[in-house]
């Protein structure tokens, strides 16, 4: 999976979520699921604490529609049980599995591309296979870039603030401000720096780093559609 081109992953991801979210089945939204977490856990390089820990939200979150559902679907008139003062219906029942399904079907698909794909691999690929604007795509590299230089600042402002003798709590605006505005200065002098070297969208330029398109990332997006068929 790690290896496949990320936009070719992304569209058939996206595909397969859309052919969810178009179907009323449990076992659709479950074979999805069982299938994600498969090629998550069989692809190089994925932490499985970090997936466990991932998908743990998700599996909560299937819980609470699930519940939902259990509780306050419309109304059957065949009866499946009881619990508590609450009469359960095989609609809801039905309802109930299939809000849970779909929430961890999503949530599956969502971790099979977060932990198999290289966030600078798939700005690099969408530039150059879906065409996307130069200066977008370098936007989004560099706020990638910058998020450990908010981190630090946030570090370095909060260690300043204890160090004065001042009680603050994690997000305190006596933290959270001077960390914005630490952060802001630094990218006005990553723009100022992209303008002095002469950083033009519309002039031609190489790629520093190619991102194949090969037959195999092809057939794959095109598996989900081949299979909904």
């Amino acid at each position: 999976m790690g290896s496949l081109n990320p936009s070719c992953k992304f569209l058939a991801i996206l595909l397969v979520g859309l052919v969810i979210s178009l179907t009323y089945e449990t076992r659709t939204n479950l074979a999805v699921c069982v299938l994600a977490i498969f090629l998550t856990l069989t692809a190089r390089g994925v932490d499985l604490k970090k997936f466990a820990l991932a998908l743990g939200p998700f599996i909560l979150a299937a819980f609470g529609f699930f519940m939902t559902g259990y509780f306050f679907a419309d109304s059957g008139r065949e009866y499946a049980g009881s619990f508590g003062q609450s009469h359960i219906t095989v609609a809801s029942m039905d309802t109930a599995w299939l809000l849970g399904s779909r929430v961890l079907a999503f949530g599956s698909l969502a971790l099979l591309f977060a932990l198999t794909t290289q966030p600078e691999a798939f700005f690099q690929s969408l530039r150059q296979q879906l065409k996307l604007s130069p200066k977008l795509a370098y936007s989004l590299i560099a706020a990638y870039h910058f998020l450990p230089v908010v981190r630090s600042e946030y570090e370095l402002v909060r260690a300043a603030t204890v160090i004065r003798g001042v009680k603050v709590w994690p997000f305190s605006r006596k933290i959270m401000i001077p960390m914005l505005l630490r952060a802001f200065r630094r990218s006005e002098c990553l723009a100022m720096a992209m303008e002095s070297r002469g950083f033009n969208p519309a002039a031609p330029r190489g790629q520093a780093t190619v991102i194949p398109l090969r037959l195999r990332d092809a057939l794959f997006m095109f598996l989900p559609l081949l299979a909904a068929l």
